[in-house]
């Protein structure tokens, strides 16, 4: 498997991930492809550095209200 061979294969899968800075639209621009095939995603307009603590607590308060289903 592909997975064994990369540099993360001894890494979980992602649960979530908050991408900051898409004021053009959602992409992950392959970003852990193999590792978030059911990661839950957050795509944020803000930009990193102006990414602060309240942000993060909205961000996973929201992923807290999340139904996941695995892919199915």
């Amino acid at each position: 498997m592909i997975k064994d061979y990369l540099y993360t294969r001894d890494f979980p899968a992602l649960d979530y991930i908050i991408r900051t800075g898409m004021d053009d639209g959602a992409r992950i621009s392959g970003f852990l492809l193999w590792d978030s095939s059911y990661a839950e995603f957050k795509f944020r307009n803000d930009l990193w550095p102006d990414y602060n603590k309240e942000m993060v607590i909205q961000d996973l308060l929201d992923y807290t209200k999340r139904s996941r289903r695995m892919g199915k």
